[in-house]
Order: structure tokens, then C-alpha cells, then sequence
């Protein structure tokens, strides 16, 4: 296993680490923890203006920029100022006592980048427009699962000690309605071990099919009004950052796509919520629960770049795009906020959007750095949870004298930050590897975190929080030098799940047409007296165990609440029932002999769909075969514009068929909306000499491996299923003995003076058969009468032709 140690989380190579332990230097710091020489950005000032000044009046022209204020233009023009941006770009002025902080007044003043930054802040702070002026920091980066590298994850996977997630996971296993925002190098949301757990902005999810960074949804439009333009799973922040990229890696302009090339990001993500029981890599604290339920899915990952690899080979972050991402999180809905890195250099602006963060009740998770020190950093704010690291021993992580995890009264709690393995990217390559450091040690928080909120979403900050750090184990014991610096102690998942009040519920029937009755069972493990049932469709219950009908088509969640001695619990499964009223039914037609005839197939849908795959069979005796040239056709039907239509199996002996139908192909994501009509024709030829009066069936066939009564089979955005079916009929036309031409039309006075004129003159030539009107066996003057009398009086009425 290749293993690639963070320290002091600059390190993002291991060729770096090597380089760094030969020169002595494992971090941008000394003995005592101080930075040798901080790290700013060049040519960049913030300012926070004073309440009273009008941002309103703010522009750029001409290279230069004006602020209406004449005294801070002469500053800013006299030191060749060239850009002014919002550091929040979609702040709004907050409501008075809200206890939110006023984002509006921060900007980003850019300078030549060989500007003398402390000659810039000392002339701003004698302004009086100016409230605070300063450089622009940039950190560096500080059940039991079939998954197989699984046992490999020694704070994941037995024995102890460890946090214990293997047994909190028999309570919770994460819960899809909690967000959990990685502000990191970025994330690479389609490695194999994450995508399936990657939040999806639905107000930007314009086909609403959940895929992750849909092409389909990059449509240059902010469809959610949120100030940005397709934030499809968040949004790489990163604007400016010294050094300048390292080859592969993303450039420095905002975008949508926050890929991850680093490895920082995917990594702590996978610590957070790499998919459980899937079968592929590693566990993730709240990963889920894959392989069953549709429901079982793990926490969502909110991907936010701020940071990224340099030429040098540094992975380092601009405080202000930090700022943003922050601000994007809060506004987003986020519950637990991870940020892995140092914080050695103060911000007013991060400060302030982390203030709003938490009092908007967003747990912050951050590592509390490698320096081996006991000085915390700036972001060791009240409410902010700083997480030291500790070994599989539950001791200090140490690497050497001058590096190891932070320690000190400000830390909150600790937890693994040493040899921790999960999921990167090595340059956009999913893979997995080891890393170390508090940036490590901060996700297994933060995904500790996400459990108890998806436990108990209705918890506030302050008591999820408490509920993480007072159910540590203690390790004093461990860490004889640093009692009472490693906060409560290493961290307890399953401590931590046994404090709350658990709802569980299972259900024995999920999907089917409506209507259907789902008897739902209580399995809450602290023994209730009281549950509160909503059912998603408007329907509730305080039974235990409730029988619910559904009658409306729809994807439903299904909430239950519990009162138990603990408190009250909860558990809300999205997605978890599934009603539909779809089918799939075929025409009966009638048909001459010698005659092509179409037979519509039309197709309910009340669900998004990916494939239909509909195996059926005509065979008969009667020699009807689907037309050779033009066995269906799509014109005019729902699926005319699909990309794919064609058979995987025509067997015209055995008249046994596939049609395989695809809205798109592979790589595309668009479906078939909900809908009814013609799906598509098939084209039968009738010969000649077929009986008349044969009825050829046109039923639904079997497909080996799946139950012979459930076809057609339909791949929907919510899984497979099998519509109700109804097949089609098609009759070779038998008349009625006296319509003269055997065509299927009512008899009347032409089919009685074609056979006046056949039995005068010999023609037009009759049907043998419809015109032996009294099925005598020979045409004669006897049929002549037989039809006269049943048009005049309606009796006798003539017999039909077999």
C-alpha cells in the first residue's frame, strides 16, 4: 500500500515528505509552533468598510478603481490599485439583531503583485471609510461492510481501541438529508467510492434525475437565484494562489466544477462519507448502507474548492476563497462544515463568515494543525470544534520534536489522525491511500458528527456537538504529558449513538402500483411509548405499527418519530416508498388477409425512465409475421427521439422477440419524462391465405434469470420494475356471409347489386365464400333471395364465414 503522510497538511507528495525529513523541515514552522515566515497573497489587500459607506456607488474603469469616496480613491489609485470585488459576492445586509455578521462590507483590493502591502495597510487604516485593513492569508493544508480494503482501516474496522463506527453503524449509518461541506483542495466526486454519497443542488438539478455534475443541468442559468451560475454540487471557489499551478492542475478562475486534483479533498471525503457495503475500497463514517434500500444511501457531500496544488508542490488555500465557500455552505443548507487546514494567520473576513456559520447552527469541524505546539490557531473560535490526532494507541500522533498534532485547553476532542486510509485522486485517478495529520483526524469528526445529526436531525448545534464531545473515551492514561490538552478524549461513535434516542422502522412492501397497502413495523431499540408516523403523502399514524394504503403515484419519504427515555427520536427515509400507476398495453386490431397492420404499444410512466427492455411473442399458426423491412417504427411516438431502439433478440422463426429502448446513450442523462402514450408501433404483415378468424396474441415473453410473470422490464431514476401488462390481439378478418367482398363492411344494397351483376354477367368476382349467402356451398339465385329477404325484413340473418 503506498502511503502519503500530511504534515503539517503543506505535505501533498510523498517525494515531498522525503525531501522535507532529509532538509529537517516538516513543516513551515519551528519548535515553537511559529510559522518562520506567514504566507500572504500577493498584491492583495481586505478591507471591511464602515458601516455608512454606500458600496452602491463602487466601480472600476480605465484601470482604475473609484469608490465615490474621494480620500480612499487618492489611497487606492496612488498605490495603482486595479480591481475591487465583494469578498461575499452574494451577501446581503443582515436583518438588525439577527446575530449575523455583515458580510456586505468586505472586499478584495488587487495591487500590482510587487506592491508593498504594509505601506497599502497602514495608509488604509488612518481612513476613516476603513474599519479593518489587511493581507490575505494562504493556508496550507493541515455492521460489518463487504467493502475490501475495509479491515485494513484500523479506526474503522476492529478491535479497539478506536472511535467504534462498526458498532454505531447497527444504529445509524447516515442519513442522505444531512450536508456536510468539504472545504478542501476540491473533491473527485466520481471516484467509484463517493459518487453514489455526493450532494446534488436541486435547484440546479434541471432534470431532477440526481446525477452528479449532469451535463444535461450546465446550462449557464442560476436556476436556483442563488448568485451563482451552475452550482451543480458546489463550487470551486479558488481565485488567486501564489506560486502558480502545478502541471494537471485547475487554474485559478471560479468555476462550477470542483474537481479535485490534489488528493487532499477526495481524502477527507472518504474519511466523512466513502460508501459503505458497496463493495468497492473503503468505509466512510457515514457512508450509508449500500446494497439494499435505495434509502440507505450516506450522508451528502457538498463540494467546495478553495484550495489547490501548487509548482512548488504545496497544497495551499486563499483565506478569501475560504471566506466564500463558507458563506456558500451556510446559505446551502449545509449541517457540519470540515475545513483541514492552518489557520495560522488571521482573517476578519473568515472570521466573520465562520461566525455566521455557526449561528446559523452549523457544526465546523477543523484540524487543529501539525506544528506541535499548544498556541492555537485563529480559527480556535468559540463554538468551533478544533480535533487534535491520535494514534491507533490512542496516544498523541507525534511524528518528531518539531511535528505532531496540536495539543492545548483549546482542543475539543481528539481522533485518529495517523495512517488513516481512504479514497484520493492522484491527478483525477480515483484510488486510495494513507495519509496523516489533523486534517485527517478533523473528517473522522465531522463524520461523527453527520451521524448524530442524521440520527437526530432536530438537534441544535450546541447539543449535537456536546453529544460528540462528552462521549469521548478518555486517554489520559495514553498521554501522560498532555493531560487535559487533548480536549475530552478520542472521540466514540458508538457512545455517542447510545446517548440519543433512536427511530428505526421497516416496511414489507415498498414498490407497486397504487393502489397498495404497506404494513410498516416499529423497530426502535429503546422501547417507545409514543410514535408519530407520516407516511409522505399526507398520510399519519400514532399506531406502533400502522397499515398505510397509497392511492396516488409518487416517491415518497417516510418519517417516524419515537418518545423513549432518552428523548425523542427520528427517522426520516427519503425515497423509501415508491407507488406508480404505470403499464404497458397493446392494441387489439382487426386485419384482412394480404395486409400490413400496426399495432400501438402504449406506455404509462410516472416515474423518470432510463431503458425499457420488452420482450414479447406473436407466434401462431396462421403464418402473421412482424414485417421484415419495418418491424416498428417510431414515428410519432414517445420514443422517437431516443438514441437507441433495436433488438436483442429476433428470433422470426419462434416469432420471439427483445426490443430495447434508451432515451440516451451511455454517458448521457436525460429520461423519459412521466407520461402516456404510443411508446411505439409494430408493424405485422397478414398473408393471404391466412385462416380467417385466427386471433394472433401478442403477449409479454420471458427473459432468463428474471421471473417469467414480471415483463416488460423498465430501469427507472428509483430502480427496476416490471409494469402491469396487457397484451394485444390481432383477428384475421372473418365477414359476414352476403358482404360480397369479404371486407370487413356492413351489408348493404352494393354488396346485393354486385351479385345481381355477378350472376348476370360474371362479375366483379366475389368471395367464394361471402357470397354464397345461404351457405349452401354453390352461388345461385337461392343466395340472390336470401339477401334480398334479410334487407328487407332483417330475416333470415346470414351466418359468418369461418
Amino acid at each position: 500500500m503506498r502511503k502519503c503522510y500530511r504534515i503539517s497538511i503543506v505535505v501533498t507528495l510523498l517525494g515531498l515528505i522525503l525531501s522535507l525529513l532529509a532538509s529537517g523541515q516538516l513543516a513551515a514552522g519551528t519548535g515553537s509552533g511559529q510559522p518562520d515566515k506567514a504566507l500572504y497573497a500577493a498584491g492583495k489587500v481586505n478591507i471591511q468598510l464602515e458601516d455608512d459607506v454606500d458600496v452602491g456607488r463602487f466601480q472600476r474603469g480605465f484601470g482604475l478603481v473609484s469608490t465615490g469616496l474621494g480620500s480612499l480613491d487618492n489611497i487606492l489609485n496612488g498605490f495603482k490599485a486595479d480591481a475591487l470585488r465583494p469578498v461575499f459576492a452574494r451577501a446581503e445586509r443582515p436583518k438588525v439583531n439577527s446575530g449575523m455578521r455583515d458580510l456586505t462590507r468586505f472586499y478584495e483590493i488587487s495591487f500590482p503583485d510587487n506592491a508593498d502591502l504594509d505601506a497599502i495597510i497602514r495608509a488604509l487604516m488612518q481612513n476613516p471609510h476603513i474599519r479593518v485593513a489587511e493581507k490575505v492569508p494562504i493556508c496550507m493544508m493541515d455492521a460489518v461492510p463487504n467493502d475490501p480494503q475495509y479491515s485494513n482501516q484500523w479506526s474503522m474496522s476492529p478491535p479497539a481501541p478506536d472511535p467504534q463506527f462498526y458498532n454505531a453503524w447497527d444504529s445509524e449509518t447516515g442519513s442522505d438529508s444531512i450536508k456536510v461541506a468539504i472545504i478542501d483542495t476540491g473533491v473527485l466526486y466520481r471516484h467509484p467510492d463517493l459518487a453514489g454519497n455526493i450532494w446534488v443542488n436541486p435547484g440546479e438539478d434541471v432534470d431532477q434525475d440526481g446525477v452528479v455534475f449532469d451535463n444535461d443541468d450546465l446550462n449557464g442559468i442560476d436556476d436556483d437565484g442563488n448568485g451563482i451560475i451552475d452550482d451543480l454540487i458546489g463550487y470551486d471557489f479558488l481565485s488567486s494562489l501564489s506560486g502558480g499551478p502545478a502541471p494537471g492542475e485547475d487554474g485559478y478562475t471560479r468555476d462550477p466544477d470542483p474537481n479535485d486534483f490534489d488528493g487532499h479533498g477526495t481524502h477527507v471525503s472518504g474519511i466523512v462519507a466513502a460508501m459503505n457495503n458497496n463493495g468497492t475500497n473503503v468505509t466512510g463514517a457515514a457512508g450509508g448502507w449500500y446494497g439494499g434500500h435505495r434509502s440507505y444511501r450516506g450522508v451528502r457531500i457538498m463540494c467546495l474548492r478553495a484550495g489547490g496544488h501548487n509548482a512548488a508542490g504545496q497544497g495551499l488555500f486563499n483565506s478569501n476563497d475560504i471566506a466564500a465557500a463558507f458563506d456558500y455552505a451556510r446559505l446551502m443548507g449545509a449541517n457540519v462544515i470540515n475545513l483541514s487546514v492552518s489557520d495560522r494567520s488571521y482573517s476578519a473576513a473568515r472570521a466573520a463568515a465562520i461566525a455566521n456559520a455557526l449561528n446559523a447552527g452549523i457544526t465546523y469541524c477543523h484540524s487543529a494543525g501539525n506544528e506541535d505546539t499548544s498556541e492555537a490557531g485563529y480559527d480556535a473560535l468559540p463554538g468551533v470544534l478544533s480535533i487534535a490526532a491520535t494514534n491507533r494507541y490512542d496516544q498523541k500522533w507525534k511524528w518528531n520534536d518539531t511535528s505532531g498534532s496540536n495539543f492545548g485547553d483549546w482542543i475539543s476532542v481528539s481522533a485518529p489522525g495517523e495512517d488513516i486510509l481512504s479514497t484520493v485522486s492522484n491527478a483525477y485517478s480515483p484510488g486510495t491511500a494513507s495519509y496523516t495529520g489533523t486534517s485527517m483526524a478533523s473528517p473522522n469528526a465531522a463524520g461523527l458528527s453527520a451521524l448524530i445529526r442524521s440520527a437526530m436531525p432536530s438537534l441544535t448545534r450546541q447539543k449535537a456537538d456536546s453529544i460528540l464531545v462528552h462521549t469521548a473515551d478518555n486517554i489520559d492514561a495514553q498521554n501522560p504529558l498532555y493531560v487535559g490538552l487533548l480536549g475530552t478524549g478520542r472521540i466514540n461513535a458508538y457512545t455517542a449513538m447510545q446517548a440519543i434516542a433512536h427511530a428505526k422502522f421497516t416496511a414489507d412492501l415498498t414498490d407497486a402500483n397504487v393502489p397498495f397497502g404497506v404494513q410498516f413495523t416499529d423497530q426502535s431499540p429503546g422501547s417507545p411509548t409514543a410514535w408519530t408516523w407520516a407516511f409522505g403523502d399526507g398520510g399519519t399514524s400514532v399506531d406502533q405499527n400502522p397499515l398505510h394504503t397509497y392511492t396516488s403515484p409518487g416517491i415518497y419519504m417516510v418519517s417516524l418519530k419515537v418518545d423513549e427515555a432518552r428523548g425523542l427520536g427520528e427517522r426520516h427515509l427519503r425515497n423509501f416508498v415508491w407507488a406508480r400507476a404505470d403499464t404497458i398495453k397493446l392494441d387489439s386490431v382487426a386485419a384482412n388477409p394480404g395486409s400490413t397492420v400496426t399495432l400501438n404499444v402504449y406506455y404509462r410512466n410516472t416515474a423518470q425512465v432510463k431503458e425499457i427492455i420488452f420482450p414479447f411473442t406473436n407466434a401462431n399458426s396462421a403464418g402473421v409475421v412482424l414485417d421484415p423491412s419495418t418491424p416498428f417504427d417510431k414515428t410519432g411516438t414517445r420514443s422517437e427521439n431516443f438514441d437507441y431502439a433495436d433488438w436483442i433478440t429476433y428470433n422470426d422463426g419462434a416469432q420471439q422477440f427483445t426490443l430495447r429502448l434508451v432515451p440516451n446513450s451511455p454517458g448521457n442523462t436525460l429520461y423519459m419524462q412521466p407520461g402516456a402514450g404510443v411508446l411505439v408501433k409494430l408493424m405485422y404483415d397478414i398473408p393471404a391465405d391466412a385462416p380467417r378468424g385466427s386471433v394472433i396474441t401478442v403477449d409479454s415473453a420471458s427473459i432468463p434469470a428474471l421471473p417469467s410473470d414480471k415483463h416488460p422490464v423498465v430501469t427507472a431514476l428509483w430502480g427496476n420494475y416490471w409494469p402491469v401488462y396487457k397484451p394485444g390481439k390481432i383477428v384475421v378478418r372473418s365477414c359476414q356471409r352476403g358482404n360480397f367482398r369479404c371486407d370487413g363492411t356492413i351489408v348493404d344494397l352494393s354488396d346485393l347489386s354486385s351479385l345481381v351483376s355477378f350472376l348476370t354477367i360474371g362479375t366483379p368476382a366475389p368471395d367464394p365464400c361471402a357470397a354464397n349467402v345461404n351457405a349452401t356451398g354453390i352461388i345461385d339465385l337461392s343466395d340472390l333471395s336470401y339477401l334480398v329477404s334479410y334487407l328487407t325484413t332483417g330475416t333470415p340473418v346470414p351466418s359468418y364465414c369461418p
